[in-house]
């Protein structure tokens, strides 16, 4: 028996309102993750580093340890003091990461962006949902990972034009505007 799905015939798009705080932040958050995925091997490389892939394991690994505690702590601290230092630790990472020379300097950026990105998302989704109106929690994950996308396919292409101009250390650091935008935003 063919199941009928449910389409809203008035919103074939919906954006839900409540949710644009957490999505706008994210977004500008995922510009610089955006970045990082696109232009870490070529940046590796460029500083003569061979085994750049160390960079994703080691952000994998911290990302994986953080985000069953930050919800633990999300639950008994509430969201504001761990979407903050998370946007610090990501700034510490950019910075670190526009400086970087070697595996171990390029790991230890790659270790706080796990831990800043844990945060963050973990947050800023856990948030997004929790402030959802009955019926809509959907419709608030699809916002939310929308603007998560767009942050990244932004970022890829901002990073490019800027890194073309500056080169890939000082692109990484420029683009810590995004997350002083993201702090406004929130």
């Amino acid at each position: 028996k063919p199941v009928k799905a449910h389409i809203r015939k008035d919103k074939f798009l919906s954006i839900e309102k409540e949710s644009l705080g957490p999505a706008l932040t994210i977004g500008m958050i995922t510009i610089t993750y955006g970045a990082i995925i696109a232009f870490i091997p070529i940046y590796g490389i460029e500083q003569g580093v061979e085994n750049i892939g160390l960079f994703f394991t080691i952000y994998a690994l911290f990302l994986m340890f953080i985000r069953p505690s930050a919800g633990k702590m999300i639950d008994k601290k509430g969201f504001d003091v761990f979407v903050y230092s998370g946007i610090i630790i990501l700034m510490l990472s950019m910075i670190i990461l526009s400086q970087s020379q070697n595996i171990i300097i390029f790991t230890v950026s790659a270790a706080l962006y796990g831990i800043g990105f844990g945060l963050l998302e973990s947050s800023l989704l856990t948030m997004a949902v929790a402030y959802a109106p009955e019926g809509k929690i959907g419709s608030v994950n699809a916002t939310f990972f929308a603007f998560f996308d767009g942050g990244l396919g932004l970022g890829s292409i901002i990073a490019g034009i800027i890194a073309s101009v500056t080169g890939y250390g000082r692109m990484y650091l420029i683009l810590i505007i995004p997350l002083i935008v993201a702090g406004i935003f929130y």
